[in-house]
């Protein structure tokens, strides 16, 4: 098993290696900033990139067995994939999130179906419940020193989720993040959808925040916390009323199974994502930078090279098409586009909340969209198709479908 095939890659590998050896000191490696870079270096210079703690274990092995060659790195790699294939230990992972919402006790838990899962939400007594009292006075000395905005416990509700994984770690990544961030990114278009928000430039966040810490629990251990988002200050609570929640139910039934790779299904779960990073994220600059992010990944950006200037054309159509006079966005998300490229390309300008609020505008549009043609246009090459058709005269479409149907005839 070759992870470095081409003869300067393999070369560069053997030096780093030789380096890190060098360094080992026969427990482990020393955290400086040399050690740590050809360790990342060795990591993503792999045909696909090698956890570090792999890695650790493979130099551990290198060291006790006098062991100094890429090619002996290789056979150790390849040993510990087949006995980590072979010995995998699958357990039950229970995760529980904090988020700031204000929901009837009478109501709770909530429901929810997302990716072909059931998900809950669940009351602070329930969260305790799953802890042991060992556990939660760890959690309260850790959040007092780490996250003490959000260390009162009793005030959340708790996202709720269970995964099978080897490790807390695998199961969250691989299975429960994608769900959350789908959860959350619905939530807050639910809450916002259509909303000009207002701060006056302040540091604060637009929707539901992304918790600080989670919880990670199995039977036979437990991961007391893991930390995930800002540790800033807390946001304002949300009241969530059982018609919002119907509303959120109604909206998540989209995407009530796994989206297929290369779906119109999982353009719009990136597009929840992205969203609600958008809305959690406290700078307005970027905030902006986020919906502007959502906005190339709604038009399918990378189709026309990431053109700012064909970005706002393929998102400002919609305009006009929800109730705007004229040319609905059309010259402002142009010039929007051009803000955007001075602050990536050149780290200047500044954006006014009324700019970021019609970003917002048309994202959501776009989203919503999305929602609509779902059925007419399943995957992400027929959205593709649709840009670049939508716009051309009906003399050009009939020539395409004749050349179409020529095609088809060979």
């Amino acid at each position: 098993m070759k992870l470095w095939h081409k003869k300067d890659t393999r070369q560069n590998a053997q030096q780093l290696i030789n380096f890190l050896l060098s360094e080992h000191s026969g427990s482990g490696l020393p955290i400086e900033w040399k050690t740590m870079a050809a360790l990342e270096e060795l990591s993503y210079s792999a045909q696909a990139p090698l956890s570090h703690r792999v890695i650790l274990r493979i130099l551990n092995k290198m060291v006790e067995d006098g062991l100094n060659n890429v090619e002996d790195f290789e056979q150790i790699y390849k040993k510990l994939q087949h006995g980590t294939k072979r010995k995998a230990d699958i357990k039950r992972w229970r995760y529980l999130l904090p988020l700031e919402l204000e929901i009837p006790k009478d109501k709770l838990p909530v429901r929810l179906q997302i990716f072909g899962k059931r998900y809950y939400l669940i009351s602070s007594s329930s969260f305790k419940r799953y802890l042991k009292p060992k556990s939660l006075q760890s959690l309260s000395f850790a959040l007092s020193s780490n996250c003490s905005f959000q260390k009162k416990i009793d005030r959340y509700v708790y996202f709720s989720a269970l995964a099978d994984a080897p490790n807390w770690n695998f199961g969250w990544k691989q299975s429960v993040s994608s769900a959350f961030d789908a959860f959350r990114g619905m939530l807050n278009l639910t809450l916002s959808f259509y909303q000009w928000r207002l701060t006056f430039n302040a540091v604060k966040s637009w929707g539901i925040k992304a918790p600080c810490w989670g919880v990670a629990l199995t039977q036979d251990e437990d991961v007391p916390f893991f930390f995930l988002g800002e540790r800033g200050c807390t946001s304002k609570f949300v009241e969530i009323s059982e018609k919002t929640i119907e509303a959120l139910k109604k909206n998540l039934f989209l995407l009530n199974k796994y989206p297929q790779q290369g779906s119109t299904l999982e353009l719009i779960a990136d597009a929840l994502r992205l969203y609600a990073q958008a809305m959690d994220t406290s700078l307005p600059d970027w905030r902006f930078l986020g919906f502007w992010q959502l906005a190339e990944a709604i038009t399918i950006s990378e189709d026309v090279g990431g053109d700012t200037t064909k970005v706002a054309h393929r998102l400002s159509w919609l305009g006009p098409r929800i109730g705007l006079e004229a040319s609905g966005y059309r010259y402002t998300l142009v010039a929007l586009g051009k803000q955007r490229n001075q602050f990536v390309h050149k780290g200047i300008g500044k954006v006014e909340e009324e700019d970021i609020n019609i970003l917002k505008l048309a994202c959501e549009a776009g989203i919503h969209w999305l929602f609509s043609v779902v059925k007419d246009l399943p995957t992400i090459q027929h959205i593709k198709q649709f840009y670049r058709l939508k716009d051309i005269n009906q003399k050009e479409r009939q020539s395409i479908k004749q050349v179409l149907e020529f095609i088809n005839n060979l």
